[in-house]
């Protein structure tokens, strides 16, 4: 909670209009604090009341980014999921092939010497 007061205090710190500031820690006749940043107390009032209905909306906002990325964060995995297991398939079937065809090759080479001992015994 304080990092968003920390965010509010600095957006609307910036977007108020310059007034006079003092430069040090007092409490001026307006029974205002006042500080070296020139953050004063009817500021944070200001704050609270007239950017209430702001920050409502925007913490709304954040909240369903969350839940949007969270569902986007859910289908990716589920995708990265889907690929790998489709990936191991195919890894499966090559080393299957891989595994067929060098079979292939031993018996042809086999058939091969089996031939050449006929033809050499005759």
């Amino acid at each position: 909670m304080d990092g968003l007061l920390d965010k509010t205090i600095t957006l609307c710190y910036h977007f108020r209009p310059n007034t006079t500031r003092q430069t040090s820690d007092t409490i001026n006749s307006n029974n205002s604090i006042s500080s070296r940043d020139g953050l004063y107390l009817n500021d944070l009032h200001t704050i609270f009341c007239d950017c209430g209905d702001k920050i409502a909306e925007q913490k709304g906002e954040v909240e369903h980014m969350e839940e949007e990325m969270g569902r986007d964060y859910l289908h990716s995995r589920v995708d990265v999921l889907n690929m790998q297991q489709r990936f191991e398939k195919v890894e499966k079937q090559i080393k299957a092939i891989a595994l067929l065809v060098v079979d292939l090759v031993v018996m042809m080479l086999l058939l091969m010497i089996f031939i050449i001992h006929l033809i050499v015994n005759k």
